[in-house]
């Protein structure tokens, strides 16, 4: 049984990529590579990685799988999660890498010592802002979002049926995953914070939530957003009452944002700007014992730091209309968002 896997979904991403990631893993210093293993799953499609290039790595030990139909990254990840058998799982995407030579030492040691159920580092990542491609760095202790420089006892996701939906094929699967994570971590004290990086976000053009189109991106997928909540309140409720009911104002307040802002201002939006608003109206209803008597700034605190946060995601401004619909007279949310 080996002691950590690596899971790589692979798609369309050329030789030089998948060469790159694999040449992280194989320059780490201080680590028995027998102990570690790499689970690269073909999500079904025709750009192959070869045998050579494989072969090519003597020191890791570099299972290739295909899948018999595309499924999409979360369910090609499901997969290697079923395939592993090792203590400890990690997921690397195609087009990214290990950050350095030194991360895998420091994290197996880290796992080895405490035994944790989960280990997060930071990890640096690359975005655009002002047209110049820059480096920005995520600390271990804001990274609860990201699949990035996660390393996850096997165990510790079986134990608490913690895995990517079938339900949520191409969009927000890890925001899913990542969230469930987050919800049962708190009955977990045995994870760790490291902030030293070991993962490196490549900006990859070609990404579904990077290509050119990203402004434009939440409302092609605005109802795998809507449902990814649903879905995550649904597992969480009767585990974690407190979390999940915290997630559901933070949900509605990027569904709001998303809904409201320029991002819908088209005529030929008009008619499914409308249409969502209502199943978000739908959505509040249905979880309106989560919100409480939530005040007024409580609420517009939490909803000011969900929208630098997407602004940020995005590398844009977002021009958004007034919140003040959520509330009424007394400043408390409306039930319902009826009046």
């Amino acid at each position: 049984m080996n002691f950590l896997d690596i899971i790589i979904p692979q798609y369309k991403e050329s030789s030089n990529l998948i060469k790159r990631a694999l040449d992280s893993i194989s320059c780490q210093l201080g680590v028995d590579f027998k102990e570690i293993g790499i689970i690269m799953i073909n999500d079904h499609s025709d750009v192959l990685v070869s045998d050579e290039l494989i072969k090519s790595y003597k020191n890791l030990n570099i299972r290739y799988l295909r899948n018999e139909k595309n499924l999409g990254a979360g369910l090609a990840r499901k997969r290697g999660i079923d395939e592993s058998n090792a203590k400890y799982i990690t997921f690397l995407d195609a087009d990214d890498y290990l950050y350095g030579n030194a991360g895998l030492q420091l994290v197996i040691g880290c796992l080895k010592q405490t035994n944790a159920d989960l280990v997060q580092t930071s990890f640096i990542g690359e975005r655009y802002v002002d047209y110049k491609l820059v480096q920005f760095t995520v600390d271990a202790d804001v990274t609860k979002a990201w699949l990035h420089a996660k390393y996850i006892k096997r165990d510790f996701l079986v134990r608490n049926d913690i895995n990517f939906s079938s339900e949520l094929t191409n969009n927000f699967e890890d925001s899913y995953f990542c969230t469930l994570l987050t919800g049962f971590e708190f009955d977990t004290k045995n994870a760790i914070n490291i902030d030293y990086p070991t993962y490196y976000w490549s900006f990859n053009n070609n990404s579904i939530t990077r290509c050119e189109r990203k402004y434009h991106y939440f409302v092609d997928v605005y109802d795998d957003y809507l449902k990814c909540p649903k879905l995550v309140y649904d597992k969480l409720k009767d585990h974690n009452k407190y979390f999940a009911d915290y997630y559901i104002k933070q949900a509605t307040c990027n569904l709001y944002i998303i809904l409201m802002c320029e991002l819908f201002d088209y005529e030929e939006l008009k008619e499914k700007r409308n249409k969502y608003k209502l199943e978000l109206i739908e959505f509040i209803k249905n979880h309106i014992d989560s919100y409480g008597d939530v005040p007024k700034n409580e609420f517009m605190n939490l909803y000011k730091e969900k929208l630098k946060a997407l602004e940020e995601s995005l590398s844009i401004s977002i021009n958004i209309k007034p919140i003040d619909e959520f509330f009424g007279e007394n400043n408390i949310i409306i039930k319902g968002w009826e009046k």
